[in-house]
């Protein structure tokens, strides 16, 4: 974070190791400027000087480009936005062992490359467009995978599942043995199966973005020892999220207790919204998200039919959502096609 006029330094206190806090509050000061401060956020942790660097320069390029806009600007007048999400993904989501990121619009892929250029030379090369028939979510899988990440059941490789449940306050999952096949007894099965979920639970939790407090509820085991085992396997599995995580163990009850820190929304709440059948008891996916899978498919299906004119029909709030909050998305789609896609809204489809 970067404090113009404010020369201070100062370094998250979620980086414990006063060793590492040491070490970037040295190297900071070096690079900070008369009149600038910095705040060391704990994605600071282990990094090396050339991205402070690139880091630095990237800020005050930008303070300077707010500066400009300020003293020439007649207010009210936005001096800066929050950068496009695929500039928001490089910056947050390219780690070590990302062997590839693969973009599907040519004009996005120049404009990450402009970005990786000035602030991640080494991610610059790991950029391709997406060649191919299909498109790039379809050659991917992706809306299966978007499709599995919303489902509440997460089955287990060993027989057993995972079931997550997002509410207000908590989310609590719930792990089954189920139809788990084998010799072993009770016991074991449920260590078996609670391994297993243990690595999964962690996995889901980062796909799905979930934050704040969770409760898992592992299947019970007498012996104390496969509980300590389970939450060293779940631990592990935490270890490289990159939000900070913490388990505070099995309660008195047998539940797992751990918090994530909540950043931005999740998945589901991105994606689903409230059933106005039922009083919003239930979610389904929102009118922008099944606009925007839809157009998805009308490029599927240009490429399967090219020439041929297209209608897209839905029901009533999905047209809504094309010509309103997904707007931009269907302009981008009619000119891939090079003309104008029909519309049809029907209630029945509702």
């Amino acid at each position: 974070v970067y404090t113009p006029g404010q020369p201070d330094i100062r370094v998250s206190r979620r980086i414990g190791s006063d060793e590492e806090r040491v070490r970037l509050s040295a190297l900071i000061g070096e690079l900070a400027a008369e009149g600038e401060g910095f705040i060391l956020r704990t994605g600071a942790a282990g990094a090396e000087t050339a991205a402070l660097e690139r880091d630095v320069a990237y800020l005050r390029a930008t303070w300077a480009e707010i500066e400009g806009k300020r003293s020439s600007a007649a207010p009210p007048a936005r001096l800066y936005r929050e950068q496009v999400p695929l500039r928001r993904v490089l910056r947050d989501e390219t780690r070590a062992d990302v062997r590839r990121v693969v973009i599907d619009d040519a004009g996005a892929l120049a404009d990450a490359r402009a970005l990786c250029e000035r602030l991640a030379p080494e991610v610059a090369d790991l950029l391709e467009l997406h060649r191919g028939p299909a498109a790039l979510f379809e050659t991917h899988g992706v809306e299966e995978q978007i499709e599995s990440a919303l489902a509440p059941r997460i089955d287990l490789a060993g027989g057993g599942s995972v079931v997550i449940e997002e509410t207000a306050a908590l989310t609590a999952i719930d792990v089954n043995t189920g139809g788990r096949a084998g010799d072993a007894g009770p016991e074991e099965t449920a260590r078996l199966t609670n391994l297993e979920a243990a690595a999964e639970i962690a996995r889901q939790i980062r796909l799905r973005g979930i934050g704040g407090l969770l409760v898992i509820d592992f299947v019970s085991m007498r012996r104390p020892h496969y509980g300590t085992e389970v939450l060293d396997v779940l631990r592990a599995a935490l270890a490289g999220d990159r939000v900070p995580v913490h388990v505070a163990g099995f309660t008195r009850f047998g539940l797992v207790e751990m918090t994530r820190e909540r950043r931005h929304a999740s998945l589901s709440q991105v994606l689903l919204e409230g059933c106005p059948a039922c009083d919003a008891v239930g979610r389904g996916r929102s009118a922008e998200t099944v606009a925007l899978e839809a157009l998805r498919r009308v490029l599927t299906e240009a490429r399967a039919r090219p020439g041929a004119r297209l209608r897209l029909t839905a029901e009533p709030a999905v047209i809504e959502a094309l010509r309103g909050a997904a707007r931009a998305a269907l302009a981008e789609v009619e000119e891939r096609l090079g003309r104008v896609l029909d519309l049809d809204a029907d209630g029945q489809l509702g």
